[in-house]
């Protein structure tokens, strides 16, 4: 069964267009083989996981528990689509990067320990490649706990204009809800004032 719900339905259909774009580039940047996504791929990530957060709002607040659960089940299908072409980019895009990186590293310390191995013992190149591999792995783990504070901080965002558009939504629809109010008592009105001009002029 299905139920009208014009919000949704837009934010819907905005979700599915953006998807495909989404599913269009990571193919392009796969035939390609870019380490990294593009950065309109990234802001389309982050449109739907704000799609999908209205989407759960306008569903939260259906007349009926009937109405609800369709929307819910639709908004748990478009989850799911979303989160398997994220894994899908971090996957075959973004391990490309990685494993770039880890290349680079290794290299990097190959060539450290050739340039620095003493004629007597090789005591200071371990010290050095252990002190620099500490320090890439302290510089990661910095890279990711900005990643994470970054997602949080989208995900408090998109929550607070969720918020924010259906209080805005609630205000226009009393407005229209009065508006019409007014209208039907205006001309309620007029109905009225043109029966006693017929009377009176009588």
């Amino acid at each position: 069964m299905s139920f009208e719900s014009s919000s949704f339905e837009g934010y819907e259909h905005e979700f599915q267009s953006i998807t495909s774009q989404i599913q269009k580039e990571l193919g392009a940047a796969r035939n390609n083989r870019v380490t990294t996504p593009t950065v309109s791929t990234s802001d389309h990530f982050a449109q739907c996981t704000l799609l999908v957060d209205l989407m759960s709002v306008e569903a939260r607040h259906q007349d009926t528990t009937e109405e609800r659960e369709e929307l819910l089940s639709r908004i748990h299908l478009y989850t799911i689509q979303l989160k398997s072409l994220k894994d899908y980019s971090e996957e075959h895009i973004g391990n490309e990067e990685m494993k770039e990186k880890e290349k680079k590293e290794k290299l990097k310390l190959r060539n450290i320990a050739h340039k620095e191995v003493p004629v007597a013992g090789s005591s200071r190149s371990k010290s050095d490649s252990l002190y620099s591999t500490r320090v890439n792995i302290d510089r990661q783990n910095q890279t990711l706990e900005r990643a994470r504070q970054i997602m949080a901080d989208t995900e408090e965002i998109a929550f607070e204009v969720s918020e924010e558009l259906l209080n805005n939504r609630e205000t226009l629809e009393t407005s229209q809800r009065r508006a019409a109010e007014l209208n039907d008592m205006t001309g309620q009105a007029n109905q009225i004032l043109t029966r006693m001009n017929k009377r009176w002029f009588k």
